[in-house]
């Protein structure tokens, strides 16, 4: 009697109309189809950094230890700290571009975010056709307003992709997680404005040359840094500590050279390298002319 009861229970509830006019996966393909608009894809590759601790990209207790610069360990920390996207955010979380792994377009603008002497480095190569979305502050990325009218039946009163993916509210994170799904397949990474150095080789920077166009027509100028969601954003990832030397990996080795070459002639006080590495023979210091021809070739929108 009870097991009939049940079934009946089961039938009139199915009776009842939905609060949504969209199932959970209709409103994930009706998002992604949206906001695929404010998405651009890298044309060629070049070369993104982050600075940190070698404590944080080294095994617990090892980060005075040598590692090779293609060491799985730094592939996982980026997928660890991009992951954080599909997370709630802190309210207390300042970063200007949501959750992510932040990456800098050249190695002397954010070296401060690295310690003195104990600095970590990330240095990924960013892989052609992987897909960004684009923050243009200057305009609203708007959602559709029949979507909005969805999200707003869910407790989610953003209007705006931007303040969605930025999101610390609770309704609205369960949206942002429709929309970049669990496996975080709807991008890669985030492109916003930070800034960039002066870089040898380079007269000016123009990152969008390096880019496709935003399908919307707003201009990509102005636009330079990277906010990795997954390690599907680069072809390859390298690490480096105050402890790195040469030898582990032939790519590497340039970006040590190069480091040290950018270091050694006209940039004391950065640190991009150790003490110790300035005076290791094994790394190899790039000429001037070297360090332009490294920088026009995977620094990127460097224009010569």
């Amino acid at each position: 009697m009870k097991s009939i009861q049940w079934l009946m229970t089961l039938a009139n509830l199915a009776l009842i109309p939905s609060a949504f006019a969209m199932t959970d996966s209709e409103l994930t393909s009706a998002l992604r189809a949206d906001a695929s608009k404010y998405l651009i894809t890298i044309k060629v590759p070049r070369l993104a950094f982050h600075w940190v601790d070698a404590s944080d990209i080294t095994p617990p207790g090892q980060y005075k230890n040598r590692f090779p610069m293609v060491a799985a360990q730094y592939r996982d920390y980026v997928a660890k700290q991009g992951r954080k996207i599909f997370n709630k955010r802190d309210p207390r979380d300042s970063d200007v571009a949501g959750p992510g792994l932040y990456l800098a377009s050249d190695p002397k603008i954010t070296r401060g975010y690295g310690a003195n002497k104990t600095f970590g480095l990330i240095v990924g190569v960013l892989k052609p056709g992987s897909k960004i979305y684009v923050s243009t502050y200057s305009t609203n990325n708007t959602i559709a307003p029949n979507i909005t009218a969805e999200i707003s039946k869910r407790g989610c009163p953003n209007t705006d992709y931007n303040a969605l993916l930025d999101t610390n509210d609770q309704s609205c994170t369960k949206i942002k997680q429709l929309l970049i799904g669990s496996d975080l397949s709807f991008a890669d990474g985030r492109f916003y404005s930070y800034g960039t150095a002066n870089m040898p080789g380079c007269s000016h920077i123009e990152a969008k040359r390096d880019m496709t166009p935003l399908k919307t027509g707003t201009s990509l100028d102005g636009l330079d840094t990277f906010v990795a969601y997954t390690p599907n954003l680069f072809s390859n990832i390298y690490g480096v500590t105050y402890m790195t030397t040469a030898g582990s990996d032939t790519f590497g080795d340039q970006i040590l050279a190069y480091l040290k070459g950018v270091r050694s002639s006209n940039d004391l006080t950065k640190n991009l390298l150790s003490d110790a590495q300035l005076s290791d023979p094994s790394i190899k210091t790039m000429s001037v002319a070297e360090q332009a021809q490294f920088s026009q070739r995977f620094i990127l929108g460097c224009v010569k």
